[in-house]
């Protein structure tokens, strides 16, 4: 299995350490495959901001046809709800994980304000770690 991973956070961000690199970490002990495209970090007007990255957009875009699961870490912004969508079209299984996210009932939930993506599994819960939660 081939498994991709999106993040807003830097390599060194804790919670991309704790909730992605260990989870790749994992996948590649399995023998499965696993890439990290990591986000970037700034400031505007005195304010931190986070974001996925336009190289990790790009890398993300040009994988989609050869991995087996798209896993968005934290990452909301406009460019990776493109990238979301066209997994989705893809059929290319996606996992969001937005730590305590709201996840409404049924085959979707609004991410962005607009209902989000069949087969996407959503995937909320501080204090709770990867090694607790079924892989794909």
């Amino acid at each position: 299995m081939r498994v991709v991973f999106v993040t807003e956070g830097t390599s060194s961000a804790q919670s991309v350490v704790h909730r992605v690199a260990y989870m790749k970490e994992s996948l590649l002990a399995r023998g499965d495959e696993a890439e990290i495209f990591y986000g970037t970090e700034g400031t505007i007007l005195g304010h931190r901001f986070q974001r996925a990255s336009i190289d990790s957009i790009i890398r993300t875009l040009l994988s989609l046809s050869d991995i087996d699961a798209l896993v968005v870490h934290r990452a909301a912004d406009p460019a990776t709800r493109l990238v979301a969508w066209i997994a989705n079209k893809l059929r290319v299984p996606i996992m969001f994980d937005f730590d305590d996210a709201i996840i409404l009932g049924g085959k979707f939930f609004l991410w962005g304000g607009f209902p989000c993506f069949r087969g996407a599994i959503a995937y909320s819960g501080a204090g709770t770690h990867w090694p607790n939660i079924p892989v794909l």
